[in-house]
């Protein structure tokens, strides 16, 4: 295996791909809050492959709990109900990437940094799309997917279960801001698009009168200083309100009358 393929730890870089994609297909998360909440379980049956990964969070914790700072991990526990293999929702063991990121310090495994990766990724991604505005449709189908708790359960799950609902509809509230805003613009554009195509028609009829009434007077009636004067007399016009096609049609018919006459 050449150089290019192994990471500085010497493990290969597929194997980092696999590993992080082995998490991705088999660590149970939901969004609570503002954040991931990981199974534990789940997370050290990828460190450790353990037939008993269950059996291997007793024993890790029954060993945290003589360590310094046990106490702050185990409050930020969260205990989640997730779908188990047989279909039905279980209570298990939960905790955010900064907790999760304690307890893989505790287990001994080559498994840990390909792990912690994949856990600062699905983060990176899932708050990018936690604070993207959606509008009352995605409102409404994210709503009907976000896991209730059961009324007996604790207050803690009831408050991130309302936080989660308050994120969204700030969402909501951050996409029809912005649509307002959208509006506003549109309208503004469409003003100045109505403007500029009166003043190209304006210019597109001058380019077709001028030169006849030009050709009326004759080279030996209007000099081009007369042209000059017409010119800048047309645009005075035209900067207090007329368009150019009513300047020079009006221009045409005293031309006309002083011909006539």
């Amino acid at each position: 295996m050449t150089d290019e393929n192994r990471s500085p730890g010497g493990e290969s870089t597929m194997t980092l791909a696999l590993i992080e994609e082995q998490a991705d297909a088999s660590i149970r998360r939901q969004w609570v809050g503002d954040r991931w909440y990981f199974a534990i379980v789940d997370v050290l049956g990828v460190l450790t492959d353990s037939a008993a990964p269950l059996q291997y969070w007793r024993d890790t914790k029954a060993r945290m709990r003589r360590l310094e700072g046990w106490r702050q991990t185990q409050e930020n526990l969260l205990p989640l109900r997730f779908r188990a293999a047989d279909g039905k929702m279980r209570e298990t063991d939960a905790a955010d990437g900064e907790t999760i990121l304690r307890i893989i310090q505790s287990v001994p495994s080559p498994k840990a940094e390909p792990v912690k990766q994949w856990l600062a990724r699905v983060g990176a991604e899932r708050l990018d799309s936690a604070t993207r505005p959606i509008d009352a449709a995605q409102t409404s189908a994210e709503v009907a997917t976000l896991p209730k708790p059961a009324a007996d359960a604790p207050a803690v799950l009831w408050a991130k279960y309302h936080e989660q609902l308050a994120a969204l509809y700030y969402r909501q509230a951050a996409y029809e801001a912005r649509l307002t805003v959208i509006d506003a613009q549109l309208a503004e554009h469409d003003a100045q698009l109505g403007e500029l195509h009166s003043r190209v028609e304006g210019l597109e009829a001058a380019q077709h009168i001028l030169p006849e009434l030009l050709e009326r007077l004759g080279p030996q009636t209007l000099t081009p200083e007369h042209q000059a004067a017409v010119r800048q007399g047309v645009g005075k016009l035209h900067d207090a309100g007329m368009t150019y096609g009513a300047v020079y049609a009006e221009l045409g018919r005293a031309f006309t009358d002083l011909c006539a006459g």
